[in-house]
């Protein structure tokens, strides 16, 4: 166990019910020397004090003088102690509570994007669809001049017989 976090909460896991248990609260050396027994783990004064500076006030007090150092446990941590059994279980709850939320937010971030990303196409699709429309309403419209020739071919062609033979008779009209 090189992690100090992971030392820290150990010891914390072993510290807690200990206070839980003494309404007068403990000397935090004396139990950071049956820690030591028990698991093999040490601290030093500075690691004590260093321990004590970052959870005193969170997890445990020093109700009496600071020369005094017995640890007193906040009724908060000793409730949480009481419900979830140690701190680390509590704090696992915590951390797992945390990833799901995390994931949620992820899982909707990606769905955000997911739904950006196919309203784009969707724009891009009806734009599509516009410009085909378009294209087809004006080949439909030079295709209803092409069927209107086709329908009165035959009308042109008188028109230009008439106009041809009115040319002729023209030219022997006036010399």
């Amino acid at each position: 166990m090189t992690d100090t976090n992971e030392k820290h909460l150990h010891f914390l896991d072993y510290l807690l019910p200990i206070l839980s248990k003494s309404p007068d609260g403990a000397f935090i050396d004396d139990i950071a020397y049956d820690y030591n027994k028990e698991y093999g783990i040490s601290f030093d004064t500075d690691e004590i004090d260093h321990f004590e500076s970052l959870y005193e006030y969170q997890y445990f007090t020093f109700p009496y003088s600071d020369l005094n150092r017995t640890a007193k446990i906040r009724p908060e941590t000793k409730e949480i102690i009481k419900t979830y059994g140690s701190l680390s279980k509590y704090l696992d709850i915590i951390e797992e509570s945390k990833a799901k939320e995390q994931a949620k937010l992820d899982n909707k971030e990606q769905l955000e994007t997911e739904v950006l990303k196919l309203q784009k196409e969707n724009f891009e699709y009806s734009q599509t669809i516009r410009n085909q429309e378009a294209r087809i309403r004006n080949l439909e419209e030079q295709n209803k001049f092409i069927e209107l020739l086709k329908g009165y071919w035959w009308l042109l062609l008188i028109c230009i017989g008439i106009g041809a033979g009115l040319l002729e008779l023209w030219d022997i009209v006036v010399p």
